[in-house]
């Protein structure tokens, strides 16, 4: 009797030690568990940390980039009229630090829209005629480099000259263009405003000018 009973609380005693070794093994299961999971966590944030701190040196060099081949448009009027003479040239100038894609030209004159000189320039003068009385340049996805400038109207014919001059004058007669950088981003130059502001807009592409 007293054997079994010595026997079962050796039973006993293994038991408990198995069961608090078991208890042991899960504990430290669970602390590993536990690092494995704040480890996992730290590496997701310091991954999504490098993430933005790439982004955000992507983007700023991008606009560094950008600023570094940005292009600026500007409309120029050379004319005289004398006595004798009148002459009228319009230039379109890129006095920025990049190539300006050109997107075409748009003319208003009292109110009329016309997408090409030819039109607008019968509606002005019936007997003028390209190439003996005027010239122009087509602009649309031409490309003008720094610094460079394009003419993209002419004409040294005495009536039709006084009539543009005075057109400008009474403020009867503006231009709108669209151009992009390489990095297609875009400005629209439209009629100037009440304040006779001409700045170009950043717009988020051209509309297609046929001038």
């Amino acid at each position: 009797m007293s054997d079994e009973h010595s026997n079962k609380k050796e039973k006993d005693n293994q038991t408990n030690e198995i069961r608090e070794s078991i208890v042991e093994i899960e504990k430290r299961f669970l602390r590993l568990a536990s690092i494995q999971t704040i480890l996992s966590v730290a590496a997701v944030f310091t991954g999504v940390i490098a993430l933005y701190a790439a982004l955000t040196e992507s983007h700023a060099v991008r606009k560094q980039t950008a600023a570094s081949v940005w292009p600026y448009v500007q409309t120029i009027v050379n004319d005289t009229n004398n006595n004798d003479r009148a002459y009228v040239n319009i230039v379109l100038y890129n006095v920025g630090v990049g190539p300006a894609k050109m997107q075409g030209v748009l003319i208003h004159y009292q109110g009329e829209y016309f997408s090409e000189w030819n039109t607008f320039i019968r509606n002005l003068d019936s007997g003028a005629e390209l190439g003996v009385t005027y010239g122009k340049s087509d602009v649309q996805n031409r490309v003008l480099a720094p610094q460079e400038s394009l003419t993209i109207f002419q004409t040294e014919d005495y009536q039709l000259a006084q009539r543009i001059q005075d057109a400008i004058n009474k403020d009867e007669l503006g231009l709108s263009y669209c151009y992009c950088s390489i990095y297609d981003e875009c400005w629209l130059k439209s009629l100037p405003n009440e304040v006779g502001q001409q700045k170009p807009q950043s717009v988020n592409e051209c509309t297609t000018l046929n001038n």
